[in-house]
């Protein structure tokens, strides 16, 4: 890991032990992450909720709830960067899932099944893939960030769709020399889960 992100690493640690996934903040008021720092973490909600199932699976509620509680934390941080109301719907839900499911998870009331966990998951990496499609779209003159994006976009689709045992017909390979190439294959990808999830 470079030095710039061990920095980086340790600020959202601080983060979240200041900022309990329960609480709510205002991340204009508080934190502020540049893109391009913030897009090296795609992977921490995909952690947090397999590591949550694992725990869900063995029984230890409290652990597999706070691993829930990350993720929504992880969103929650991501929302002030959401522009497109469709993401922003999107991500809103998968929060109030994660709530949901993080109380169901730590109180046992309610259901804490593995199949809820997986259509939970799916609906937060969805609405991440989401999130990130639009902003390739955003951002589709600078070829290397919509790269990124697009990237980022397909993981979590991907991931969505593992969820939800959703087979893509193509999958959406990504190359930095044309991006553009992508897209077609990432909204396919899309659709294919949003109808799993409906």
């Amino acid at each position: 890991m470079k030095r710039n992100q061990k920095g980086i690493l340790w600020g959202l640690v601080i983060t979240f032990l200041l900022f309990p996934a329960g609480k709510s903040f205002s991340a204009d008021k508080w934190l502020k992450i540049e893109e391009a720092a913030w897009i090296h973490f795609v992977d921490e909600p995909g952690h947090h909720l397999h590591r949550g199932r694992d725990r869900l699976i063995k029984k230890e509620w409290k652990n597999a709830a706070a691993d829930v509680r990350r993720t929504g934390a992880f969103l929650r941080l991501e929302l002030p960067r959401i522009d497109n109301e469709k993401a922003k719907t999107a991500t809103d839900e998968a929060i109030a899932a994660l709530k949901s499911l993080g109380d169901a998870i730590d109180s046992g009331n309610g259901d804490r099944s593995a199949s809820r966990y997986g259509r939970v998951a799916a609906r937060a990496h969805w609405a991440l893939a989401v999130h990130h499609y639009f902003k390739a779209e955003e951002v589709s003159s600078d070829a290397k960030e919509m790269a990124a994006r697009l990237k980022a976009a397909a993981k979590h689709v991907r991931y969505a769709a593992a969820w939800t045992d959703v087979e893509l017909k193509e999958d959406p390979e990504v190359s930095d020399e044309n991006p553009q190439a992508a897209v077609p294959a990432v909204k396919k990808a899309l659709g294919a889960v949003e109808k799993a999830l409906d």
